[in-house]
């Protein structure tokens, strides 16, 4: 069975574990139809993205609003997950996915363990808290917000240690986009933010031959769309 390494990216509060859990019950869900069969590798590993799931679920119905995912991830965690199809009725498990996520804080204070990790990786997705990125401050200000949440200068320092020797695809994921992906605006301005917020790291990456880089907005919170941000400093808001 071939292995592929694959490093959940992004500062504390982005969504990093509830873009893990996502993925993987969407793609459950939808795999019949695709022609494919995937299962965790471990029953720790089925109870722990269980776990990431209910707890994004809770979090959207709940009364706490979706300016964060859940509880903040503390310790790094390994999820392995079988990929295959059905061969004859019967199971055949040729990929074996090796995701890694851990604490946004790491990026800061554990920067050797995580550049480790990310040399080790064949996909490196950097996950993207979408209002953050998208929303102006009413100013025309859209650094302000993006800067703070999803921390893209300690993103592109960690990059610039990383070993490019082998190939690897490198997606910016924009999450919690459901408000913008309704409209081809929408998706423009996405696209366009990514390109602006991140352009020193895009423009680094275009050096690599071996380095491929992608865009691939994932929606996170169903039918919910974000509205406005209460900021904790200054009693106002923004809408959308």
């Amino acid at each position: 069975m071939q292995d592929l390494y694959i490093s959940m990216l992004g500062a504390q509060g982005t969504g990093k574990s509830s873009l893990l859990a996502s993925m993987y019950y969407t793609f459950k869900k939808n795999a019949g139809e695709l022609g494919f069969i995937m299962k965790p590798a471990s029953a720790e590993d089925s109870n722990q993205l269980s776990e990431k799931h209910e707890e994004m679920l809770e979090h959207l119905h709940g009364v706490r609003g979706t300016d964060n995912a859940g509880t903040p991830t503390e310790v790094a965690s390994e999820y392995v997950l079988d990929l295959g199809f059905l061969k004859n009725n019967i199971p055949d498990y040729w990929l074996k996915l090796h995701f890694w996520d851990f604490p946004g804080g790491w990026l800061l204070e554990n920067r050797d363990a995580v550049v480790e990790q990310l040399n080790k990786s064949d996909v490196i997705l950097i996950a993207i808290d979408t209002p953050s990125l998208v929303v102006d401050d009413k100013h025309g200000n859209y650094q302000l917000w993006h800067e703070k949440k999803n921390r893209p200068h300690a993103i592109a320092d960690i990059f610039m240690e990383i070993d490019f020797s082998k190939p690897k695809l490198i997606l910016f994921v924009p999450i919690k986009c459901e408000a913008w992906r309704t409209s081809t605006k929408g998706c423009e301005l996405i696209a366009d933010q990514v390109r602006k917020g991140y352009d020193g790291l895009i423009a680094s990456l275009k050096m690599y031959a071996d380095v491929t880089v992608a865009t691939t907005p994932v929606q996170t919170l169903g039918n919910y769309l974000w509205n406005y941000r209460v900021s904790k400093t200054v009693k106002n808001k923004v809408t959308l």
